[in-house]
């Protein structure tokens, strides 16, 4: 992957990585998985209710196709995701961490300034994950305007990682590093009494 092209005049590139080849779900995504799995049980269980009560005929085909339609379009979405993980890039530059498409493509860029907000957590089925912020919460209370039920959504994060706590480590470094260079230049710059 060519790094070169999405660093910013100046910015210098400090790390780079990509997932490890194994399973890993964060939390949540592990909850959809789970919620993917109960949706196909209850798809069978409605199929063979209705073949019970209705016999083999069209009402039943129509069951099977219904199930089998919502299934294949929540696997489908499952299955776009998983895959968008494992093409994924990430970098580290001395003032932003990027999550990069296989295409290289930038999907998301989080400034080293919100690295209070960043935090290590396990994946399931092994190796770490370094979350780049907060998640917003799964629904969020109506206002006394309007009702709000736009979708969660997740931080970026870097998944997957061999050596996430290393690669934390690394992030949080960097990030001190550049508020020390940035209080220095601040200092620099104020006038002398």
């Amino acid at each position: 992957m060519q790094v070169g092209a999405l660093l910013e005049p100046g910015e210098h590139l400090v790390w780079s990585g990509a997932p490890g080849a194994r399973l890993f779900l964060s939390r949540r995504q592990a909850v959809a998985a789970a919620f993917l799995v109960l949706h196909g049980a209850l798809a069978l269980l409605l199929v063979l209710t209705v073949q019970g009560l209705f016999g083999f005929g069209p009402v039943t085909v129509g069951a099977v196709a219904l199930a089998g339609l919502s299934l294949v379009v929540q696997g489908w979405r499952f299955w776009t995701w998983w895959s968008r993980r494992f093409g994924e890039h990430y970098v580290l530059t001395d003032s932003r961490v990027l999550v990069v498409e296989r295409d290289g493509t930038l999907r998301s860029e989080t400034s080293l300034l919100k690295a209070h907000l960043f935090r290590l957590s396990a994946s399931l089925g092994g190796g770490s994950t370094v979350v780049l912020g907060q998640d917003e919460p799964l629904w969020t209370p109506p206002s006394s305007r309007s009702l709000n039920l736009k979708p969660a959504a997740d931080a970026p994060r870097l998944s997957g990682l061999d050596d996430g706590g290393k690669v934390f480590a690394l992030i949080r470094k960097t990030a001190e590093a550049r508020e020390r260079f940035w209080a220095a230049s601040a200092n620099e710059a104020a006038p002398g009494d």
